[in-house]
């Protein structure tokens, strides 16, 4: 695998300057709607924001707005007798304005000292690579003079790093509940996107389309990772969206250096088990990458878009109720082309696709397996997987009573699963599984969950095992198990290698579900 370095820095629009533009969730909602209703006042904001990009810094432009001393400079930028933006330098190597929103004359003075100091606190972001402009009460030394003598129009520049860092204490400040989750929203919940050819075309054909917005320090390092890797922490921070948007980078990148080249098209494949969330995710991915074909688009082809729009979302239809097999994915994953990739599927519809290749030779075994694994009109196929659901309604009522007792059944579903025969060392037993003796020695330190039931627990296994043999089912530790005992036999895998693998919520997966046979650039995502 020839690693690709996603591209996903964007540039300003189409006749604006040097200084990077980066406008909030708030900001944008409201330039948004009064692209819908007063489109003249609309056009008054793109050209201010427009001024600032050019380092346009008259008296009106750069009005502060917390106190000195307090922070950070928060500044307001005058458009009309009451309409005003408020901005903020984020000193960093690539000198962007941060646009926290556009209100009224009123509603510029209330936040402004706690914005400014919470973002001094966040250390050499804003302060080691600060910009200020200059001749102006805030200026420093190493910046840029006036583009021509006695004006105001300023390039930017940043200063060089601080040798020391000094850890500044806020002066504790009293708000209100209201102004509190205000300023929760702006530092917290917003999203920067860049202010590119592509957001401004998005105001102009009047379409509420989803941009990349600005990464963390932290989430930038995930999306450059040219290696695997592995994303950890719990729900809500930011896991799925560093993995799409490195997705998205390298699809850009590629794009980019195709024009008369003959790099093939990158195979990258988002795997997780829920086919809501790849449906969602691929959505998601899909409406990025329409946005950034906003920017190429002329003024004739955005006014046709909305129309266009009207006429698709007239045929609407739940992705939840069209089959997985009829939604342009094909049975097997050696009949995978270009045209398939990026790919978005379950991590149970590509071991279905990978068993319809490999389980279908002349070895009888493998034929039999094949007809349980690989997809199936048959109903009484559809019914051969053992899912939890299936487990406690057909399996574990018929256990002996007192082997069930004070036990829970999606505990000892999941211990079957994870442990007897999902763990690594079951792919060394003959069966596919550990023996009651290998099960009973393990570690009470690292599988701590039935430490003092372990012969109760196997005794429920030998009987689950019995009754699936009897029902003639299967689960998913007997397919992947079937998969990579074919593999490591000997039988390569049909069709082009993947080059990136994306598993999102790998905790839903077995060890055995993580081996993999050919090099692939890895990115796990779990909690």
């Amino acid at each position: 695998v020839q690693p690709i370095k996603a591209a996903l820095y964007f540039d300003n629009a189409d006749g604006f300057g040097n200084w990077r533009i980066l406008i909030g969730t708030d900001a944008t909602k409201e330039l948004r709607r009064l692209t819908k209703s007063d489109r003249k006042k609309a056009g008054i904001v793109v050209k201010k924001i427009k001024q600032l990009s050019n380092g346009h810094f008259s008296e009106d432009n750069q009005k502060r707005l917390n106190r000195f001393g307090w922070g950070v400079p928060v500044y307001e930028a005058k458009m009309q007798r009451d309409l005003r933006l408020v901005i903020v330098t984020a000193g960093e190597t690539y000198k962007p304005f941060k646009i926290y929103g556009i209100y009224t004359h009123t509603q510029v003075n209330r936040i402004w000292d706690a914005i400014g100091q919470h973002l001094v606190g966040k250390g050499k972001e804003y302060r080691a690579g600060r910009i200020s402009f200059y001749g102006k009460q805030q200026c420093m030394a190493y910046e840029n003079p006036p583009t021509f003598p006695g004006g105001d129009i300023y390039l930017p520049a940043c200063f060089p790093p601080e040798t020391t860092q000094t850890d500044i204490k806020p002066t504790p400040l009293v708000l209100s509940d209201k102004d509190m989750d205000e300023l929760h929203s702006l530092l917290v919940l917003d999203k920067y996107v860049t202010f590119s050819q592509g957001f401004l075309n998005g105001l102009i054909a009047n379409q509420d389309v989803e941009h990349v917005f600005e990464l963390t320090p932290q989430e930038r390092v995930i999306v450059d990772c040219k290696a695997s890797c592995y994303v950890l922490g719990r729900s809500g921070t930011g896991k799925t969206t560093t993995m799409l948007f490195k997705m998205l980078g390298i699809q850009r990148a590629w794009e980019m250096q195709t024009s008369g080249t003959t790099m093939p098209k990158p195979r990258q494949v988002f795997v997780t088990k829920s086919r809501m969330l790849a449906l969602k995710v691929e959505e998601y991915f899909t409406k990025l990458l329409e946005s950034l074909a906003l920017a190429g688009y002329s003024l004739e082809q955005l006014k046709q878009m909305k129309d266009r729009k009207m006429i698709q979302a007239e045929g609407l239809i739940d992705p939840d109720d069209v089959p997985e097999d009829k939604i342009g994915i094909p049975m097997r994953y050696s009949a995978l082309e270009a045209n398939h990739f990026p790919l978005f599927v379950t991590f149970d519809k590509l071991a279905r696709m990978i068993a319809a290749d490999v389980l279908s030779e002349d070895d009888l075994e493998a034929q039999r397996a094949a007809k349980l694994f690989i997809e199936t009109d048959d109903p009484e196929g559809q019914k051969s997987l053992v899912t939890y659901k299936t487990f406690s309604r057909l399996y574990w009522p018929h256990f002996p009573q007192p082997l069930t007792k004070g036990l829970e059944s999606w505990l000892v579903y999941s211990e079957f699963m994870g442990v007897i025969k999902g763990s690594e060392s079951s792919l060394s037993c003959p069966g596919g599984f550990l023996d009651e003796e290998t099960y009973c020695s393990l570690s009470s330190r690292s599988n701590p969950t039935f430490a003092t039931h372990r012969k109760t627990i196997y005794a429920l296994f030998e009987a689950y095992c019995k009754l699936k043999r009897h029902h003639r089912q299967h689960d998913v530790a007997d397919r992947t198990h079937a998969i990579l005992k074919t593999l490591l036999q000997g039988t390569s895998l049909k069709g082009q290698q993947i080059d990136y693998l994306y598993v999102d919520e790998a905790q839903d997966n077995l060890l055995i579900d993580a081996l993999r046979k050919c090099p692939v650039i890895l990115a796990y995502a779990a909690w």
